[in-house]
């Protein structure tokens, strides 16, 4: 990449086979004549940005559940905010959360964005009613907490319980359609129910 003339640059890896977490970039400057510095310091590349849209950071959606500890996990005061039993979410993150959005280089399939929760016959990387019954067939994933019989984060797709007294409730399911990740980027923001995402898995 160059330089402006100030010596600024932006580098913003985004495509498989690129920087991201856990890569190192090393910069080396090269003046007119040719000439290169010795070397330069070899800094971690962090993907902490928000490639999805959907609202929470990657090193954010890459967590899980932290409610059996007893320390402030999430350094915000408040030891297990928003756990069942616990107190309430403290700031934008809490103990509670775990990765709720999809992929930043996995945009389709049944890992890469939350509402494809039925990866299946005709509902193979599409959106569709099957996925909305898994959350009570076969298994009954809904108005469960951790810890509770079927109880799986892949269903709390919208974190924590809010104002109701179960992690997975109405919000996740009104969330495959209504919510951001019933608009996910794949769709250019549009309802992505009914409709087979464009990009293979």
């Amino acid at each position: 990449m160059t330089t402006d003339g100030s010596g600024n640059f932006n580098f913003n890896p985004a495509l498989p086979g690129e920087a991201g977490a856990g890569s190192f970039i090393t910069a080396t400057a090269t003046d007119p004549a040719g000439s290169t510095s010795e070397f330069s310091a070899c800094i971690p590349a962090v993907n902490d940005g928000d490639d999805d849209n959907d609202g929470y950071t990657d090193d954010a959606e890459s967590g899980a559940p932290l409610c059996t500890s007893a320390g402030d996990d999430d350094g915000d005061g408040t030891a297990n905010d928003g756990c069942p039993g616990g107190p309430v979410q403290e700031g934008p993150f809490s103990e509670a959360q775990f990765k709720i959005g999809t992929g930043s280089q996995d945009p389709c399939g049944i890992d890469g964005w939350p509402s494809n929760l039925f990866d299946g016959g005709a509902s193979a990387n599409k959106l569709t009613i099957q996925d909305v019954t898994s959350f009570v067939a076969p298994d009954r994933h809904f108005d469960t907490n951790p810890g509770d019989p079927f109880y799986n984060p892949r269903w709390d797709i919208r974190p924590g319980a809010g104002a109701l007294p179960k992690f997975i409730n109405i919000q996740d399911v009104l969330e495959l359609v209504a919510g951001p990740t019933g608009n996910p980027p794949m769709f250019g923001g549009g309802r992505a129910f009914g409709q087979t995402c464009p990009f293979p898995p």
